[in-house]
């Protein structure tokens, strides 16, 4: 069985100026920086590419391609920071439908 390992925010950092998703990046409780990514609007297709992503994932993983883990991140209260987003302003405490990518 396949877990996707949960963590919480713990202070926003910034948000990335894209032309796509414009990610949040926090520090997180586990001490990793995540760039999490939030869907600004209902899409189907966006919602295919998310499953997409966690299937690439665990597929790199097992033919040993560098792949960035992953981790279903729960924005928790206080940390959002409103002075630093622009894009995603939509954004709530709680778990977010997306998936978050870890960079050390």
């Amino acid at each position: 069985m396949i877990a996707i390992p949960r963590v919480s925010t713990e202070f926003l950092i910034e948000e990335l100026n894209t032309s796509g998703h414009a990610p949040l990046k926090f520090i997180c409780d586990d001490d990793a920086t995540y760039y999490c990514k939030y869907l600004t609007q209902f899409d189907r297709t966006e919602i295919n590419c998310l499953a997409y992503e966690v299937v690439a994932h665990f597929l790199l993983k097992e033919l040993g391609i560098p792949t960035p883990e992953i981790a279903l991140v729960e924005v928790a209260q206080g940390t959002l920071d409103n002075t630093k987003i622009r894009v995603n302003r939509r954004l709530r405490e709680g778990f977010c439908k997306s998936i978050y990518f870890l960079f050390n």
